[in-house]
């Protein structure tokens, strides 16, 4: 095998009932995928039994309006088993701060994280929350009681569940509607610490959120490994370090600093195989002693973009050493859940 570690994505929106899962899992075996990263968790609603958020409204019925209906089957047990009956590893896949997505709030009886805990969302520096978007409304990392819940959240995956690993994803500000990090909780917090306000001190406010998304990883690793040292910590990380550090404030090399991840998969996603090396060759240089498994994003046509980007950057990620790679996702090598010339390559590559 050309790559000790080869890893899938698999998103929520790949299955909608038991015999997906187990198909999805029947292909991975097939070609040659040892690593599969389950999504469970989307934004604030569960894909698995969970103490503390209700079932999402996909698994059983067409919007919103079924959010915490129980359709009657886990899709994370029924990985587990499926998984178990072959050689790969299950992690369970979650998104971290994203706590809801659409134009229409949840339903209040369902007690979802956006009527429930309103005051876990960011503000912009006017004061006004995030709106309604096709995108993802997010909870603010440096709310105390937001990173008290997420370790909880997590960790219950942990205890109740005999996954292989625990993969972390959107672990980061997300700024994609802008800038909403000024929350009352977080502006407290920052001025008890340092007796300013964030806008007085713009350096030290950037400083104060990345430390407060790494707290929150420092906390599920720690706490993961105390329930189960077998089970892994892995996180998806920012494509460029720099802009990850400066923009999210992810410093994704401080977790690999501190041994806090088992292994990284940066989200290198571009056609253009040069700068999929340069983003990778730094993960690889400054990870420390956390493995590094390059992540190839499928998600252009190889005839649009000129290239057959996906078999140039696994023999980019083969010369440079790397253990393994990761490919983003399940539903671009198994469209339908029938294998395409994707999948067919990679497995030759490979073989």
């Amino acid at each position: 095998m050309r790559f000790k570690r080869r890893i899938i994505w698999v998103t929520r929106w790949d299955y909608k009932k038991p015999g997906d899962v187990k198909k999805i899992i029947q292909n991975c075996s097939e070609y040659g995928i040892n690593t599969v990263l389950f999504q469970v968790r989307g934004n604030g609603t569960a894909y698995y039994k969970s103490k503390y958020e209700p079932w999402a409204w996909e698994l059983s019925g067409k919007d919103s309006s079924t959010l915490g209906k129980d359709s009657g089957w886990d899709p994370l047990e029924t990985a587990i088993k499926a998984a178990s009956e072959t050689d790969m590893e299950l992690h369970a896949y979650l998104n971290v701060y994203p706590g809801w997505r659409g134009k229409t709030p949840p339903p209040p009886e369902a007690k979802q994280l956006y009527t429930a805990h309103k005051n876990w969302f960011g503000l912009n520096e006017g004061g006004n929350p995030q709106p309604l978007t096709d995108e993802y409304v997010t909870l603010c990392p440096g709310v105390p009681a937001v990173r008290d819940y997420l370790e909880k959240v997590f960790l219950q995956v942990v205890k109740d569940y005999p996954v292989d690993g625990i993969h972390l994803d959107y672990v980061r500000y997300y700024n994609d509607l802008g800038e909403y990090s000024l929350d009352p909780a977080s502006i407290k917090s920052f001025k008890t610490q340092y007796h300013l306000h964030p806008l007085e001190a713009p350096e030290l406010w950037s400083q104060w959120k990345r430390e407060a998304v790494t707290d929150l990883v420092r906390r599920i690793s720690k706490g993961t490994k105390k329930l189960r040292k077998d089970c892994q910590v892995s996180a998806a990380t920012w494509n460029s370090y720099y802009n990850g550090y400066s923009r999210f404030y992810q410093d994704s090399w401080k977790w690999m600093k501190e041994d806090l991840l088992d292994f990284a998969t940066p989200m290198t996603y571009t056609t253009d195989t040069k700068l999929f090396k340069l983003w990778n060759s730094l993960h690889l240089k400054y990870g420390e002693k956390t493995p590094v498994y390059p992540a190839i994003g499928v998600l252009w046509d190889e005839k649009k973009a000129g290239t057959d980007y996906f078999m140039e950057q696994m023999k980019t990620a083969q010369s440079m050493q790397a253990d393994g790679i990761a490919i983003f996702a399940y539903d671009s090598l198994f469209p339908k859940h029938k294998a395409n010339v994707r999948a067919e390559k990679f497995v030759k590559f490979i073989s």
